[in-house]
């Protein structure tokens, strides 16, 4: 749960389909992935081929409505079927 995502993994037939979610960017920063992402906000950070996700910690200080509505816009960017 809370060790670093294997980017190798990412092209794998079997989890093409998954989205990686990183909460925190501070953590997504100190897991040194070695890839790059799109600052889609100041608090939300993508990257697209290897499909995913930083966005604010799940704290109700941190994680507003709004916010969680923006997270289930990207998850739906990755999988048409959400919509």
């Amino acid at each position: 749960m809370f060790s670093a995502p294997t980017i190798k993994t990412f092209n794998c037939a079997e989890s093409n389909q998954a989205v990686r979610l990183i909460t925190g960017r501070t953590w997504a920063e100190s897991l040194g992935l070695g890839i790059s992402f799109e600052q889609l906000t100041p608090e939300f950070w993508v990257n697209d081929d290897h499909r995913v996700i930083v966005c604010p910690y799940f704290d109700y200080r941190q994680l507003s409505d709004i916010k969680i509505m923006y997270l289930v816009k990207l998850l739906k960017r990755f999988n048409p079927l959400l919509q």
